[in-house]
């Protein structure tokens, strides 16, 4: 067993036919391919692909990033700063319990 966890299995792109409601026209829908794509170094892209003609009407990237441990300062209850172990996800740190 490696120590390791892989995070995506699926690398080569996955599309599936979905219908996909327009945020500005709430009432447009349309007849699209949800396209997920994922780079090498695990970037998640999803693409909306109108299925009569072929053109982006969507896209985002999903990826989830990690950035690891990391220790952080608090004041506690009684005012006094501390420091805490934390968990950093971009610029925001989590505390676990």
């Amino acid at each position: 067993m490696p120590a390791f966890t892989i995070i995506a299995e699926r690398l080569e792109p996955k599309a599936v036919l979905t219908i996909y409601r327009n945020k500005e026209l709430l009432s447009k829908f349309q007849l699209a391919y949800h396209v997920v794509l994922f780079a090498a170094d695990q970037h998640r892209w999803e693409y909306f692909v109108d299925a009569s003609n072929g053109e982006i009407i969507h896209y985002f990237e999903n990826t989830c990033h990690i950035d690891g441990a990391r220790t952080a300062t608090a004041k506690d209850c009684n005012d006094v700063t501390r420091t805490i172990n934390t968990y950093q996800l971009g610029s925001y740190y989590y505390l676990l319990t």
